[in-house]
């Protein structure tokens, strides 16, 4: 995949899987073309109220599916997508010296927005607009002549510009590692904004793969049983999500299917799970994939990094 083709990815994968699953949420399963229809009708809102390529826009979303819409719309414009994390507010701050154009965010997440909007634009009034119903667009600095090439704003402790070429070597790296195709799916628990995050929904965009969207505002139990409900062959999740998934998981329903599990760039599985699933050491640099295998018919699961 090469660099400038970050906007027309989805667009490719929709005439080779139109209808193949796109989004699980819970009950609700999209196809690629209902979800490109879907992405297409907020791409032509936001253009309409003046977002164009190569502006900067922040996306402060918890959901997945609301991500999902926003990321692939500012994508197929030729925007630079700047993804915030709506509970944390140094993300916020940071966000507010990349100079953005617009933010966008839901229309039921007024609190977390006037938090952020706040930060970002301090005592100034932006304007707001209502785009495809759900969202919420927030004129930041509209008219600002700053521009940048193609590419995304990533928050790995501080936000770093990633060129475009820089996103599709990294995706095509995922694709390898995850044996990312048309027959995988995706399970991502959150938080939306990291960029391992980010990166897996570009993967998965890129593969015709199903991004499963999991709700972490639960038990780990019950998150377990939204896995084990579909044929899940990865997982995105923070360390101690993916702790309580590892203690209240069977070892053989994990291990039968390898699944791969895929943590926030830098974050390390604590020890006690490096332990109990046959990983000794670990450390920020090391890649943060791995999978479950069997050495044997009677040895259990061990969870082991892929290289």
């Amino acid at each position: 995949m090469g660099a400038a083709q970050l906007n027309t990815m989805l667009d490719d994968t929709v005439d080779r899987h139109y209808c193949r699953p796109a989004v699980v949420c819970g009950d609700h399963e999209t196809d690629f073309e209902r979800f490109d229809e879907s992405v297409q009708w907020l791409c032509d809102d936001l253009a309409a109220r003046g977002v164009q390529s190569h502006q900067r826009v922040g996306i402060c979303l918890h959901g997945g599916w609301e991500f999902l819409l926003a990321f692939h719309a500012l994508l197929r414009l030729g925007s630079v997508a700047v993804p915030i994390d709506p509970f944390d507010e140094a993300a916020a701050f940071a966000a507010g010296d990349l100079d953005l154009h617009y933010l966008i965010s839901h229309c039921a997440a007024d609190c977390f927005l006037e938090e952020t909007v706040e930060v970002i634009c301090g005592d100034w009034v932006c304007p707001m607009f209502d785009v495809a119903e759900e969202f919420t667009l927030i004129a930041v600095s509209a008219q600002s002549p700053l521009h940048v090439e193609s590419g995304l704003f990533l928050n790995d402790l501080g936000y770093r510009f990633w060129p475009a070429g820089v996103v599709a070597d990294r995706v095509g790296g995922l694709q390898q590692n995850l044996d990312l195709d048309a027959s995988a799916c995706a399970a991502v628990c959150g938080p939306w904004s990291s960029p391992s995050a980010v990166l897996l929904v570009l993967a998965c965009a890129a593969s015709g793969s199903c991004v499963q969207v999991v709700p972490v505002f639960g038990d780990s139990a019950m998150v377990w049983d939204e896995l084990i409900a579909g044929d899940i062959s990865v997982v995105f999740a923070p360390p101690l999500l993916m702790h309580d998934l590892l203690r209240v998981a069977d070892s053989g329903a994990w291990a039968s299917g390898r699944p791969r599990m895929v943590l926030p760039d830098g974050e390390v599985l604590p020890e006690v799970v490096l332990r109990r699933r046959g990983l000794t050491r670990q450390t920020p640099a090391d890649p943060p994939v791995y999978e479950f295998a069997w050495d044997d018919d009677y040895a259990p699961a061990q969870l082991r990094p892929v290289s």
